[in-house]
């Protein structure tokens, strides 16, 4: 456990960063992280039990992997119990995979820990920042030649959930189509690998469930974004619309644009659409 003698060591180091949030001089959640090369270990994220589900955690996430970013880290990395569901799942949400397994990591509850690896954090810092600041990402449709597509999901997930979740938390009604469409960035191989574990992950009795459907992913994925439980995260909920295909309710309107998120902005060619994924996972739609 941290204590104040700790915490002032931690607080000189040059490879250390640490943040804390904070409301009307109340402490509501700290974390630091650990700068090793072009790396950032998570060494803590800790919040206050009455501001949990209010998206302390996530700020936080986002402030340290800003701050790291700025010191040239391209990626995070830390270890969560296998039975912490909601920790993975605000951990995913943020754009972090699993990438292996520390067998009996935790001795005193005999438990293994997932080691988790962020996405590159330099695109997704990018498109946060752009989402909050009302730049040119806009929203997470993009009109084509003679046909309406997707937009991209840029490193998985940020690009498009971030934007969305930020407009229906300021009051604005979003309908999003085509959501089998939309691409995410990775190898087949690799992107197959995350939403297979993603799907696999829990108990048929017991969960967590995740979704098949292109436009259930999408729209959880944009849920990971928003505060779900607060009543103003459940009221942006109802605000949100995902569809697959464009319904008949919606022909003849016109698409707002999200050309910083086409698929020709990636960084690499290698990509795969929700409905491809959905099919993988053995959906019908």
């Amino acid at each position: 456990p941290w204590n104040e003698a700790l915490f002032r060591d931690e607080l000189v180091r040059s490879d250390r960063v640490w943040k804390v949030a904070a409301a009307a001089d109340r402490v509501l959640g700290f974390g630091g992280v650990m700068i090793i090369g072009d790396e950032a270990h998570l060494m803590d994220i800790a919040v206050d039990p009455s501001e949990r589900s209010a998206g302390v955690a996530r700020e936080l996430i986002w402030a340290l992997a800003s701050e790291a970013t700025a010191r040239r880290v391209r990626r995070m990395t830390l270890e969560v119990a296998e039975s912490n569901r909601a920790a993975l799942d605000l951990y995913a949400s943020c754009g972090f995979d699993v990438g292996g397994r520390r067998v009996g990591y935790y001795p005193e509850a005999g438990e293994d820990a997932l080691v988790l690896w962020s996405r590159p954090l330099a695109p997704q810092v990018r498109a946060m920042g752009a989402a909050r600041s009302g730049g040119d990402l806009v929203l997470a449709i993009e009109t084509s030649c003679d046909e309406t597509a997707a937009s991209v999901m840029r490193g998985g997930r940020e690009e498009l959930s971030s934007v969305v979740a930020k407009r229906a938390l300021n009051g604005e009604e979003i309908a999003v189509i085509n959501a089998e469409k939309v691409v995410i960035s990775g190898s087949r191989a690799r992107v197959f690998g995350i939403y297979k574990h993603k799907r696999e992950r829990g108990s048929r009795e017991g969960g967590p469930f995740f979704p098949r459907r292109p436009d259930h992913i999408l729209k959880r994925t944009i849920r990971g974004m928003i505060p779900y439980k607060r009543q103003r995260g459940i009221e942006a909920m109802k605000r949100i619309k995902v569809y697959v295909g464009l319904p008949y309710e919606l022909e003849g309107m016109t698409a707002e644009k999200l050309s910083d998120a086409h698929k020709t902005r990636l960084n690499t060619p290698a990509c795969v659409t929700l409905g491809t994924i959905s099919s993988f996972l053995g959906a019908k739609f």
